[in-house]
């Protein structure tokens, strides 16, 4: 019997050894929010040092995806990150504020139809998020909308093609120098987004949006750019 008592403790000690203590099953999640205070606070630099070791450690992680976001520095970049967290982390805590982000975005750029797709899809997704305090509780009205949206064009100032957005002048600059190096006409425009300046390059003056639409294509084609119609 003691014997017995004694085989069987021995087993249960091999198998306990395998298993994990309570609370240490799950990875340690990173912290998100002391991270965007920093970056608030002016001290971006610091958890940019950090992003590389977090991307590593935390894969697939939305909060380091939206810490990502926040410091890309190309604003495109920022947008497709923002945009990867709403269709694959749906249900996480970050998934409003990157509709609030992207949100932002198109209705800084001008793009006020995707702009109020974007605030409707956080209106009814997450009617409780603070991102919603302050904002619109109805559609941009249609005469602020891009002429891009209206049939009758013969009034519009025009489209141009946006083909970088930068948080810094000097990339801004770098890629305007590059399109005016081609002969085509070139401008910087400066936004703010979620309290974030970025540096827009729109290239070409259109008059129509077909016309800028062939333009884009030619620009994507040639140049490897991702780019995107936008207007004057």
């Amino acid at each position: 019997m003691k014997k017995a008592l004694e085989s069987l403790s021995l087993a249960l000690i091999i198998i306990m050894a395998g298993v994990p203590l309570f609370g240490q099953t799950g990875k340690e999640e990173p912290d998100i929010r002391k991270r965007i205070a920093l970056i608030e606070q002016g001290n971006a630099d610091e958890v940019r040092a950090e992003l590389p070791a977090l991307i590593t450690r935390y894969q697939n992680n939305p909060g380091v995806i939206y810490l990502q976001a926040l410091l890309a520095e190309n604003a495109s970049d920022a947008v497709k990150l923002y945009q990867s967290i709403v269709e694959n982390f749906g249900t996480s805590e970050w998934a409003d504020g990157a509709l609030y982000r992207l949100y932002q975005f198109y209705y800084s750029v001008g793009l006020y139809r995707t702009a109020n797709q974007k605030l409707d899809e956080l209106r009814k997704r997450f009617p409780h998020s603070i991102h919603l305090r302050g904002l619109p509780t109805s559609p941009t009205a249609s005469k602020d909308e891009p002429i891009s949206a209206v049939a009758d064009t013969s009034t519009a100032e025009g489209f141009a093609v946006q083909v970088g957005a930068f948080s810094t002048n000097e990339n801004a600059n770098r890629l305007r120098d590059f399109f005016a190096g081609k002969g085509y006409p070139v401008r910087i425009l400066s936004v703010v987004i979620g309290g974030k300046s970025y540096f827009l390059v729109w290239v070409g003056h259109a008059k129509t949006r077909e016309e800028a639409l062939a333009l884009s294509s030619t620009i994507r084609k040639q140049y490897n750019i991702e780019t995107m119609v936008v207007s004057r």
